[in-house]
């Protein structure tokens, strides 16, 4: 039963859905605001199907909606203002990182989060490509697996070694199964007229848990790639 006052959650993703959900089980009113047309967040509308079934997501929203209430198609600053959102007695912001980290911007440089949305919606068109992926968190997997699907000849490039990224094992695993390769120890300088110069990289010992430090050595390479991508993470919006 509803015991308290009124909250509002902006997003819907993990973080956003996680918030709603505990807040309604200890009695808010609790009001969802988000600015697609379903819930999930990234997992709705990045992540490939490959690695996640959107119909869990359904079958949660189906579980939801009767207790807590959903407004979609609605960013807060553009389709309502701001100051709406404080005609709740409480907010919660669970908006994500959405603002992906861009190093190049060029003709045949792309951030990971384009290529995953596009992927997502069956709108990439990219094909027999070599393809550098600048990165090795799990969206730079993503990024790879989803190019590598549509026949590209897809390369993953990480200044560190592969003992230090950021990926889970299982998803190293799942990319080494599909044919990815792995090029350690580089950190792109330069990406010009489809010429990649990168500087070789070295690491520093192993300090307690931390990932190792890395210092340029001094030694550059070249390879040609038709495209790159830049998957190094996101920064808030």
């Amino acid at each position: 039963p509803i015991t308290k006052r009124k909250v509002v959650v902006v997003g819907s993703g993990p973080a956003g859905l996680t918030a709603a959900i505990l807040l309604r089980m200890n009695g808010f009113e609790t009001v969802v605001i988000e600015a697609e047309n379903k819930i999930g967040g990234i997992l709705s509308t990045h992540l490939p199907k490959f690695r996640f079934d959107n119909e869990i997501l359904l079958k949660k929203f189906n579980e939801l909606e009767s207790g807590i209430k959903f407004i979609f198609n609605t960013k807060v600053g553009k389709d309502i203002q701001i100051d709406k959102i404080f005609d709740y007695d409480y907010q919660v912001i669970a908006i994500g990182a959405e603002s992906p980290i861009r190093m190049i911007y060029s003709e045949n440089v792309f951030s990971g989060h384009e290529i995953l949305r596009k992927y997502h919606d069956d709108d990439l068109n990219i094909k027999n490509k070599k393809i550098g992926v600048l990165g090795c968190g799990n969206v730079a997997i993503d990024v790879a697996r989803s190019l590598k699907k549509l026949g590209n000849d897809v390369s993953i490039i990480y200044r560190r070694t592969l003992e230090n990224a950021p990926a889970t094992k299982h998803e190293l695993h799942d990319a080494k199964i599909d044919g990815i390769d792995f090029k350690e120890l580089l950190s792109l300088n330069t990406f010009e007229n489809n010429v990649a110069t990168f500087d070789e990289m070295g690491l520093m010992p192993k300090v307690g848990n931390e990932r190792q430090k890395f210092y340029k050595t001094g030694n550059q390479t070249k390879e040609n790639f038709d495209i790159l991508v830049e998957a190094y993470g996101s920064n808030p919006v």
